[in-house]
């Protein structure tokens, strides 16, 4: 029986689906960290874009009032 198993690890046959298995493994790899890269960089930027987006909201708003003068609207803000 030893002779067999390694006569399996030796053969052409088992190198080839190895070798095939190893490139599938690493591709999906790839991709995965790709997505997650991607991922990542899609959820900073929409948050950096809502921040912004707030920030402006929030100057618009206290100008307003205080141009007004009505700084107890202000404060309550």
């Amino acid at each position: 029986m030893h002779g067999k198993s390694t006569t399996l690890f030796q053969s052409l046959r088992f190198r080839l689906i190895a070798s095939v298995v190893t490139i599938e493994i690493i591709m999906l790899s790839l991709l995965v960290w790709n997505n997650i890269s991607i991922i990542q960089s899609t959820h900073t930027d929409r948050l950096r874009d809502t921040a912004t987006s707030m920030i402006q909201q929030i100057a618009r708003t206290s100008g307003n009032y205080m141009v007004a003068v009505d700084y107890a609207t202000l404060d309550d803000y």
